[in-house]
């Protein structure tokens, strides 16, 4: 998953609902690694505590930047879901 929003958690979870156990998911974004957890967690979300079926691997680079991409394994994965920075949004 490239890029970060406030509902990212949800996503995490619907995504939990739904992959085979084993899967793994990378997260790359600009926000810290330490926030992360904070930021997943808000509202008192914390599905991604409790993962039975994902693995985050958590990547911090810009989306937009190739650099941070190419540093990716990108041969490793079947699909790859782009969302809207949400330190973008107006």
């Amino acid at each position: 998953m490239c890029g970060w929003r406030r509902d990212l958690g949800d996503m995490i979870n619907e995504l939990e609902g739904s992959m085979a156990r084993g899967s793994t998911v990378t997260l790359l974004s600009e926000v810290e690694k330490e926030a992360r957890d904070t930021r997943l967690g808000e509202n008192s979300r914390d599905y991604h505590r409790h993962l039975k079926n994902l693995t985050l691997h958590h990547h911090v680079g810009d989306p937009t930047r190739r650099k941070d991409l190419e540093a990716l394994p990108m041969e490793k994965y079947d699909s790859v879901i782009i969302v809207a920075d949400e330190e973008l949004e107006s």
